[in-house]
């Protein structure tokens, strides 16, 4: 059809990965017209907040208030954070679990 696609990587949380979000123009175009299309990379990552230190109870809330999912605690229930897997400022899809270590 003689038209040319160019495609725009876009995070979006509710089209999966690799679908099309939108393309300009709609509708009828000419030959050798460029047609922008914006694909979906999924839900934009979240960063594992700084909660080494924190509680237990403080860690799992900051958890799930960005998205995350509080994974197994390794140590004393009634201790603080003192390490993660993934570690605080890394950058992970949402939904990720986080192991806390307590101690």
């Amino acid at each position: 059809m003689g038209l040319v696609a160019q495609c725009t990587p876009t995070y979006n949380a509710t089209v999966p990965n690799g679908e099309v979000i939108s393309w300009s123009p709609t509708g009828t175009a000419l030959e050798g017209t460029v047609i922008a299309v914006s694909t979906s990379e999924g839900p934009p990552p979240v960063i594992v907040p700084p909660i080494i230190g924190d509680t237990l109870t403080e860690a799992i809330g900051e958890l799930e208030n960005v998205g995350l999912v509080p994974g197994t605690n390794q140590g004393p229930l009634g201790g603080r954070v003192v390490d993660t897997t993934p570690v605080p400022g890394t950058s992970v899809a949402p939904g990720t679990t986080v192991n806390l270590y307590t101690g």
